[in-house]
């Protein structure tokens, strides 16, 4: 089964979870399950038309994927989704 790492600044909506096993065979399947068990967490996650938030990124097993919410997971997979770093000039 998957695991999907929570970032900080989500925690509040999986009452503190920092990681959840999670299924789904792509990380659009994880995180709508993961949206089943704590409300809420996909529209943090997506716009208005479903789409990955413009100011994240998914790295599955250690690798940030252009597939975004389709990319593929196979059981033991690592999901983490990863908020935007601001600051610096």
């Amino acid at each position: 089964m998957p695991t999907l790492y929570i970032p900080a600044v989500l925690r509040r909506r999986t009452n503190g979870a920092t990681q959840i096993e999670i299924e789904g065979t792509t990380v659009r399947e994880a995180l709508r399950a993961a949206d089943a068990r704590f409300p809420g967490l996909w529209g943090d996650l997506t716009t208005e038309s479903n789409d990955l938030r413009p100011e994240l990124v998914v790295a599955v097993d250690d690798e940030t994927t252009d597939d975004g919410l389709q990319a593929p997971l196979r059981p033991g997979s690592e999901i983490h989704i990863i908020p935007a770093l601001g600051g610096g000039s």
